[in-house]
């Protein structure tokens, strides 16, 4: 019995996108003097992958009374919590029901040097934010407002928002 042992430094990736997951794999072989192939040992395998976390909180707070013609302040924070930094990271928020967007409010914090595009598409009510170059350990700060419409009928209403977070050729 023989026992073999070694450590590796794993290189950062560079640039990372969604397709960018690394799988490093390693197997050992075993040959001795008199034997003619190498026998394998186990394959061992460790994933390398991004790591972010989007929060989202509202202003007035989740579970709020509003009014028709109330603002309400949606903001998300991005965070890189892996080891490389993030390429084309696109989070995606629908204006929710019963809200309009208020005009020329959608918006970002620099906390970090990672160039943002945003836009507006009018025809499917949806603000997109493309964070290009978001380093470990940056957060960024996303935010939009609406206003509420007024009530049509007696009954009250939920306003819902969910925002959607996706890097390139990621499902």
């Amino acid at each position: 019995t023989a026992t073999v042992s070694f450590t590796v430094n794993v290189n950062p990736m560079r640039d990372v996108t969604g397709d960018d997951d690394r799988v490093i794999e390693n197997t050992a072989f075993v040959k001795l003097p008199e034997e003619v192939d190498e026998t394998p040992t186990e394959t061992i395998e460790h994933k390398q992958q991004a790591a972010y976390n989007v929060m989202k909180s509202a202003s007035p707070v989740n579970g709020s009374s509003v009014n028709g013609g109330s603002v309400i302040r949606y903001q998300l924070v991005v965070e890189n919590q892996g080891e490389e930094t993030l390429r084309d990271l696109v989070v995606t928020d629908a204006i929710p029901t019963h809200t309009k967007y208020k005009v020329g409010t959608i918006d970002y914090l620099k906390q970090a040097g990672s160039p943002v595009t945003v836009a507006v598409d009018d025809t499917t009510s949806t603000l997109k934010w493309t964070i290009d170059g978001l380093k470990k350990g940056e957060k960024l700060t996303l935010s939009f407002d609406v206003i509420v419409d007024p009530l049509n009928n007696p009954e009250s209403v939920t306003i819902e928002n969910t925002a959607y977070s996706k890097l390139p050729d990621q499902d």
